[in-house]
């Protein structure tokens, strides 16, 4: 999907400015994003927004979609999963063991940046192909290490890391 997008922008130059695009190393499980955040990608390339995207199984080709997301539903995800493993468990006569890793923090975009996207979106799809109200799914309950590009560039325009809803790609 990256490489289309440069492609793409490449070939129309239809963008006011200049576009860094990271490509990252071992995504999420061996944590290339928290490597390149710590050698600096962000400093040696000063953006004013950072964006990423994942497919989403299920959704039909064409179409993107953004969701609410809260930090709390998080604390839910551990809890619910062994609730409904144990009692499949149970009625089976089977013992349940689950270990539940938290290895990144939850990615929460700003509404401002989320915005620019659906709107970029929209403008090469329609705004019928922009889902705003899609259920959660566990693909978006997800850690991953773009959080961490997020987190870096908030700090660095001072806004810290709130806690309130927000939007979040997939």
């Amino acid at each position: 999907m990256l490489l289309d997008a440069a492609k793409h922008l490449a070939l129309t130059r239809n963008f006011a400015g200049t576009i860094d695009f990271i490509f990252q190393p071992a995504e999420e499980n061996e944590g290339g994003a928290r490597l390149m955040v710590e050698e600096g990608v962000l400093g040696k390339y000063p953006v004013e927004a950072v964006f990423g995207m994942h497919n989403w199984p299920g959704l039909p080709v064409g179409q993107f979609a953004i969701q609410p997301f809260n930090r709390s539903v998080r604390d839910q995800i551990g809890p619910a999963i062994r609730r409904v493993a144990g009692g499949a468990c149970r009625t089976c006569g089977a013992e349940m063991k689950m270990r539940y890793e938290r290895r990144y923090p939850p990615t929460i975009n700003s509404r401002r940046e989320a915005e620019v996207a659906a709107t970029a979106a929209a403008s090469l799809v329609g705004d019928d192909n922009v889902k705003r109200d899609m259920l959660p799914s566990m693909a978006a309950f997800g850690e991953e290490a773009w959080c961490l590009y997020l987190d870096r560039q908030r700090r660095r325009r001072g806004r810290g890391n709130a806690a309130q809803p927000a939007l979040r790609f997939q």
